[in-house]
């Protein structure tokens, strides 16, 4: 259940396009609508800090007052002074209000130098405890409801909390489309050469029966709760690719995936499957990273 969304800006009109998405998903869902921003102290003199607060206030004012009116929703604005870095300053904020969900755009500036969404998002991302919806230079934004939404899944628990949070964000006459791809195992035997062969026969089999009885299994699960859904597998040695290709194939409104957040290159289930999904897809992903405790230990330190 979504009672509280969150949309971080920065001032910028690219941010801004978060907006229309975040407020109609606050009026399909009865949700309070937050508008965020962090006011970082960037400005050359005392007077130049004071208008640049002044100019973010007004236009987060601006954001609530048209979102409030246009879709008949709460909506509240918040100006927020750094609490350190600004992703923590977010994160921070999200979990006090009990966010269910941010809608944020991927990258932007504002006034006065304010660059967000970048190494920013990034580090936001990672770290607050709800799904974040990205929405695409490139997306409509005409885009306000998710009528057919792809799932890739790799079988971990991590993943499947994306079920949920396609359903979350779904109508009731949305179709999904369950996505596991199987990433072959390869094995390797000596030849008479002197160099090695690989070997998947058998077990490739194996991983597919597996993978199309769990994908099987997700699909009934959704057709149980009155969902029209459909399920495929995919063999791939690149998840990435194969969920992009899905998605050109699909043709969904939104890309729903969840998974491990780690620290260092290794951030990512799957190593950098999600990162490439969103940098590459041409619609939204809807995206949650459960932190493990090692991830959250060493960004602590």
């Amino acid at each position: 259940m979504i009672t509280s969304i969150m949309v971080p800006l920065d001032g910028s009109p690219f941010a801004d396009r978060a907006i229309e998405p975040a407020a109609a998903l606050a009026s399909q869902h009865d949700a309070r609508l937050h508008f965020v921003s962090v006011h970082e102290h960037l400005a050359p003199t005392e007077d130049a800090y004071r208008a640049d607060r002044e100019d973010l206030v007004e236009h987060l004012e601006q954001c609530r007052s048209a979102a409030a009116e246009r879709w008949r929703i709460t909506a509240v604005a918040h100006a927020l002074e750094p609490e350190g870095a600004v992703g923590d300053t977010l994160a921070a904020f999200a979990e006090r209000n009990g966010v269910d969900l941010v809608v944020m755009t991927t990258h932007g500036r504002g006034a006065a130098g304010r660059a967000w969404f970048g190494s920013v998002a990034d580090r936001f991302i990672r770290i607050v405890p709800a799904p974040v919806l990205l929405i695409r230079q490139e997306t409509r934004e005409s885009r306000t409801a998710f009528r057919r939404i792809l799932v890739p899944l790799d079988g971990s628990d991590a993943a499947e909390r994306a079920i949920g949070d396609a359903v979350a964000v779904s109508h009731p006459d949305t179709e999904f489309f369950v996505l596991r791809v199987v990433v072959p195992v390869i094995t390797f035997a000596p030849h008479p050469t002197g160099r090695t062969i690989a070997l998947t026969g058998g077990v490739l089999d194996e991983q597919r029966e597996e993978a199309a009885a769990y994908a099987d299994g997700v699909v009934k699960k959704l057709k149980a709760d009155g969902r029209e859904a459909q399920g495929t597998v995919v063999v791939d040695t690149s998840p990435a690719a194969a969920i992009l290709d899905s998605q050109a194939e699909t043709q969904p409104d939104l890309i729903v995936m969840a998974g491990i957040s780690r620290s260092g290159p290794d951030r990512f289930l799957l190593g950098s499957v999600m990162d490439k999904v969103v940098r590459h897809a041409s619609v939204p992903v809807l995206i949650r990273r459960t932190r493990t405790a090692q991830a959250g230990a060493a960004d602590s330190g």
